[in-house]
């Protein structure tokens, strides 16, 4: 599910090398930093994305075990997000969000301890059971883990959910509609993701 947030848009400045001094990233720089339809392995058409700069965000992963809103940060972020659809009907979020080094590594250490803090979410209608999802070493910090939906009467979906840290950026991918073969997929997504983000040089 793509995060929502609230946005006001940065005004456009035409910038070259990587980042600012300070560890301070533009719109434009993050965006360049998301992989293009090109880069994701698979079969992905691009439909959609943008970039800006939001006061606070949603905290990826943390409605996990609660099934309720995700918390929102009242920190004020630039980021940038890109949309994918697949041709066998999956949808894949990508975002990166400039939120420093403390917060980015906390995101990954929420993510990793889901399956361990909440294996099994009982709901009214549906259940939902996380497994962690291994990935290869990244270089960087990284969680991933698989949620599977249960509905009563009416089937099983599944979700993945991804996130690296890099200095203070946190890139995170969420792909719902998921069928068990593309697990393999996906990783090589998160790691082409997770490369890419060195282009930034220094990360801080």
């Amino acid at each position: 599910m793509r995060l929502i947030l609230s946005l006001s848009l940065l005004a456009t400045i035409a910038l070259t090398g990587p980042a600012r001094a300070g560890g301070y990233f533009t719109a434009e720089q993050l965006a360049a930093l998301l992989l293009t339809e090109a880069e994701v392995a698979g079969d992905h058409t691009r439909s959609g994305g943008g970039k800006g700069r939001a006061k606070d965000f949603d905290l990826f992963g943390s409605d996990a075990c609660t099934g309720a809103e995700p918390a929102r940060v009242p920190k004020a972020v630039t980021h940038a997000w890109v949309s994918f659809e697949s041709n066998h009907g999956t949808t894949l979020d990508i975002e990166i969000n400039a939120v420093g080094p403390a917060l980015a590594r906390r995101i990954v250490d929420d993510v990793a301890a889901v399956p361990v803090k909440c294996p099994v979410v009982p709901k009214t209608r549906h259940t939902a059971e996380h497994t962690r999802l291994p990935l290869p070493d990244l270089g960087k910090p990284a969680a991933a883990m698989v949620t599977v939906y249960r509905y009563d009467g009416l089937g099983v979906d599944q979700a993945r959910r991804a996130v690296v840290a890099y200095g203070g950026l946190s890139l995170t991918f969420d792909e719902i509609g998921t069928v068990a073969p593309g697990q393999a997929e996906f990783i090589a997504i998160v790691k082409a993701g997770a490369e890419k983000l060195e282009g930034v040089g220094d990360p801080r």
